[in-house]
């Protein structure tokens, strides 16, 4: 999953990417290419997320 956000970060997205996570929830990112963070990351409501800094 790592090598998948990291291209995804530095080639950035034409509008919003679906990413399918291990255990098949899926979650939204949108990001500019070379941006050292994702301008949007949106959960979809099959997804727990933590509540930590993490």
């Amino acid at each position: 999953m790592t090598a998948r956000l990291n291209r995804i970060a530095a080639a950035g997205t034409d509008g919003y990417e679906r990413i399918r996570l291990a255990d098949n929830t899926m979650i939204t990112v949108q990001a500019q290419s070379d941006a050292p963070d994702f301008d949007e990351v949106a959960f979809w409501s099959s997804v727990t997320v933590p509540d930590t800094e993490a």
